[in-house]
């Protein structure tokens, strides 16, 4: 566990002590990245501010998830005028999760077993759920109130989240209007019994399509790397838009690495390719 260091200014070896880093690693970032960026303190000396030192953790738990260098640095400068698509970012960082067009009836079907299995077979879940409107999530809204009894925390993204409200021990976080997560259909469990996660985004141009028919491009997995990941990223969500939800949340598994399962991956490409055939079958 990282030691707090408040807001202290570090020097380049302290930085290194805190972070893991040899100094000789910290200096080549800075050389090839230009992060992460030192100031000057008091009779010239560099410094590192306790944000940078966090910063630089953030991008350990990238790297250590599969990203690149210059991708894990680039995760921390996210567009000023909208939150990130836990989407478009799972994709990049997990290639080997294979693409599939579901419809929302298929996506339900699967949300909800991935939600039975956070209820019966999960101690203290860290879940995740976006809902792009306010009216799916009040759909969905007895079975969150639920899970989040157990769960060691439980976030739901909307637009419109806030009217929930957190006395029903959900975390709701709303999202702007025309954020990219505003479409995307998210049910994250991360637990050391169960992971799995179903990460979609709404296809554009599907006006006049039944509800239950609208098509969303969608990742799912239950290789616990990736899923780690998928919680990452949409805990980052939640720390731009809703600063100190994570208070007092006992929120320890984001910050330890999930090693790869080949094993899972595998079998997850089954199960993907399953899917597709029982998906086929109902049209």
């Amino acid at each position: 566990m990282v030691e707090s260091v408040g807001d202290a200014d570090l020097s380049i070896g302290e930085l290194s002590r805190h972070t893991g880093l040899s100094v000789a690693t910290i200096r080549s970032w800075e050389q090839r990245h230009h992060f992460p960026r030192a100031h000057r303190a008091g009779g010239g000396h560099r410094r590192y501010s306790a944000d940078e030192m966090r910063r630089v953790l953030e991008v350990v738990r990238w790297r250590e998830s599969g990203l690149g260098l210059a991708a894990a640095i680039r995760q921390l400068v996210p567009r000023q005028d909208q939150p990130a698509s836990v989407y478009a970012a799972l994709r990049r960082a997990h290639p080997e999760i294979a693409l599939q067009q579901l419809t929302k009836r298929t996506l339900t079907a699967l949300s909800r077993a991935i939600e039975d299995e956070a209820a019966s077979s999960s101690r203290e879940p860290l879940l995740f759920g976006a809902f792009q409107r306010l009216a799916f999530l009040e759909a969905s809204l007895d079975r969150w109130v639920e899970l989040s009894r157990t769960a060691a925390v439980a976030v739901v993204f909307a637009v419109g989240a806030d009217a929930v409200g957190s006395a029903s021990g959900l975390q709701p976080v709303a999202l702007p209007d025309a954020a990219p997560m505003s479409r995307e259909w998210i049910v994250i469990c991360d637990s050391a019994e169960v992971t799995a996660c179903l990460v979609g985004t709404e296809r554009p141009g599907q006006m006049g399509r039944p509800d239950g028919g609208r098509l969303f491009d969608t990742l799912w997995t239950v290789e616990p790397s990736a899923v780690r990941t998928a919680s990452r990223l949409a805990a980052g969500v939640a720390d731009g838009l809703s600063p100190g939800w994570r208070a007092g949340r006992p929120l320890g598994p984001l910050d330890r690495f999930t090693a790869p399962s080949l094993d899972l991956e595998r079998m997850g490409g089954l199960m993907v390719r399953s899917l597709s055939y029982v998906q086929n079958s109902s049209l």
